[in-house]
């Protein structure tokens, strides 16, 4: 029986080769014109759709990773490359600067962005978080969380389940009648992001799936977690995908013996990866990443490459990693670009994936024959040096901020900012009073003797200076876990001679 089966899906993949879509099958086609039967039906072998076989062949796009006037070029040319649907995070820490205080405008329009989608005729996967990882500062959290009394992120803690129903009360109306059976795009629904990696609490994500159907979501629901997290990190009754880039037939066998009558979809498959500060930037082989989608493809799996396109962190908004269970392992900020190595590299341009995953597609019968022609890339200009004609000091710009005296430094979430100034979130968030990025200017007076400095742990850059003159830097891969201590008096002759 074994064997006949392998033959039998031998065939199939023999089979798709030479079949081909015939017209593109995204959301008009699912919507027809009749009412609506059901949304996402995640039972059984295949994936139904309003009573129609439906395979999710998916791209990450983060609305909040690029303007909005590129979301329709990014779009096109991810339905260009055969795709039906785009995915996309929601980062809290936007949307809700300061607690009460939300932001849904401009590069924040997120239902602007899904009503594009849906114009373009694209299904859409929504991943509201409130937890995001995405690379992204604090994974998406706001950091005033911080500052409340008992709070305890992603656990089943009054606190903070407060804080991430007020957000969904606010965010979820303004896409509920997005939603597929509503008329709109939405057609899945994701509870948290990778939990498994973080806890076991199922407790936790099925307050965190209730607070969504409390606000609104009729949807399907989906959890995506690592191949050795995916029964930690599900809610009940809750489909699981998993995350992965290597090995992905094993993976997606392990996801088969977990759920034996449910479709497979992999939510993330890495095109590519995100790079670190002081790290090369990451690729992946054409061949490897070849390899891995054939292997998802040939057993029927769904698919969404993360990312299609990574765009940019702005501002300070990049995420870090940082391994509380292996204290030997550094603090690791990611940069600004989040190129991703992806099917679009950071400026939107097709990169050679974008070709092979149109090659590919084909080869199983995937790709449509009526997909339109992928927009012409943006024209980019080399703006050449750059001179500064002025500067400020940062004596100059410490005397506009008023200071607070304290016996210890402490954490900057907890340090008030004089005035709260409303800036756009994308460079500098003051929430509540505090400061959530940025820079922290600590200064104390040292009198003409002997002196020690001593700095604890660093995250994740500290620069010492002595009447204005750098005197020590300390880097975060050196700046962990432990205090640092240096003797200034030799330095202080020169300086008070």
């Amino acid at each position: 029986m074994a064997s006949t089966f392998k033959c039998f899906a031998l065939s199939l993949v023999a089979l798709f080769s030479i079949v081909h879509a015939a017209k593109f099958q995204g959301y008009n086609f699912y919507r027809g014109n009749g009412p609506v039967s059901s949304g996402l039906v995640t039972e059984g072998a295949t994936l139904m759709l309003n009573g129609k076989p439906l395979r999710i062949l998916s791209g990450a796009i983060h609305y909040f990773r690029v303007v909005p006037e590129y979301w329709e070029d990014r779009l096109t040319k991810l339905k260009a490359a055969g795709l039906n649907t785009v995915e996309t995070y929601v980062p809290w820490n936007l949307h809700e600067p300061r607690p009460g205080v939300f932001d849904f405008d401009g590069i924040l329009d997120i239902k602007n962005f899904i009503e594009t989608a849906k114009r373009l005729d694209l299904l859409v996967i929504f991943r509201p978080g409130p937890y995001i990882c995405a690379e992204w500062e604090f994974g998406g959290l706001p950091s005033w969380l911080l500052t409340i009394p008992g709070m305890k992120v992603r656990s089943n803690n009054k606190p903070y389940l407060d804080a991430t129903n007020r957000y969904l009360e606010n965010l979820i109306p303004r896409i509920a009648d997005l939603q597929f059976q509503k008329n709109g795009p939405i057609i899945l629904v994701q509870v948290e992001n990778e939990y498994g990696a973080y806890g076991n609490d199922t407790v936790f994500m099925d307050a965190s799936k209730q607070q969504l159907v409390t606000h609104g979501i009729v949807e399907t629901f989906v959890t995506s977690d690592g191949p050795k997290d995916l029964t930690t990190g599900t809610a009940t009754n809750v489909w699981m995908t998993v995350n992965e880039k290597n090995d992905m037939g094993t993976h997606l066998d392990t996801l088969k013996s977990l759920q034996p009558n449910k479709p497979l979809m992999v939510m993330e498959y890495w095109s590519g990866w995100f790079d670190h500060w002081n790290e090369n930037h990451h690729t992946i082989s054409l061949k490897k990443f070849s390899l891995e989608l054939r292997a998802i493809l040939s057993r029927n799996a769904s698919v969404n490459f993360y990312v299609f396109f990574g765009g940019t962190n702005f501002g300070f908004l990049n995420g870090a990693n940082f391994a509380l269970e292996n204290l030997s392992m550094p603090y690791e900020p990611t940069i600004t670009s989040y190129d991703y190595d992806a099917i679009l590299n950071e400026a939107g341009k097709l990169t050679a994936k974008w070709n092979r995953t149109r090659e590919i597609l084909q080869e199983f019968g995937l790709l449509a024959d009526d997909l339109p022609q992928p927009p012409a890339d943006v024209p980019a200009f080399a703006y050449g040096q750059v001179n500064f004609q002025q500067w400020m000091s940062l004596d100059s710009v410490a005397l506009g901020v008023k200071g607070q005296q304290m016996n210890d430094p402490i954490q900057m979430e907890l340090i008030e900012v004089f005035p709260a100034v409303p800036v756009t979130p994308l460079v500098y968030n003051a929430s509540a009073g505090f400061q959530s990025y940025g820079y922290v200017l600590y200064s104390i007076d040292i009198p003409n003797g002997n002196s020690i400095i001593v700095l604890g742990e660093i995250h994740d850059r500290a620069q010492v200076l002595l009447d204005g003159v750098q005197i020590k830097l300390f880097d975060y891969p050196k700046s962990d876990y432990h205090e640092h201590i240096f003797d200034v008096s030799d330095i202080l002759v020169g300086f008070f001679a």
